[in-house]
């Protein structure tokens, strides 16, 4: 993950704030990619699998999205949109404890 990281700051040619130290959550690592706009846009790599997503929160360019989409992909990352992670989760849990599939692949449990 770490390589995928450096040359995705390499690519997109900006230093992102990561977070490696995340207790009682679904994810590893969290990093936050500055926009244009001022804002941040948040980019979380699973503790499940080798997935990662970006949220929709604050857009990123599509050429950006695109860029690290392939970051992803050539250092065997799955890109999992924001979109798709954003519906109700389905699987085994209590009832009431996992609303939505980032919750549970991407969030504080």
């Amino acid at each position: 993950m770490e390589t995928c990281i450096a040359e995705l700051v390499a690519v997109l040619g900006v230093d992102l704030e990561q977070d490696w130290d995340s207790q009682d959550a679904s994810f590893c690592c969290e990093m936050w990619l500055p926009l244009e706009s001022g804002a941040m846009a948040l980019i979380r790599f699973s503790s499940f699998g080798d997935m990662v997503t970006v949220s929709e929160d604050n857009p990123v360019p599509g050429s950006v999205l695109g860029q690290a989409q392939q970051v992803f992909s050539q250092h065997g990352f799955v890109y999992v949109p924001y979109a798709v992670l954003n519906t109700p989760y389905t699987g085994c849990a209590p009832p009431g404890t996992i609303a939505t599939w980032w919750i549970r692949y991407f969030d504080y449990l």
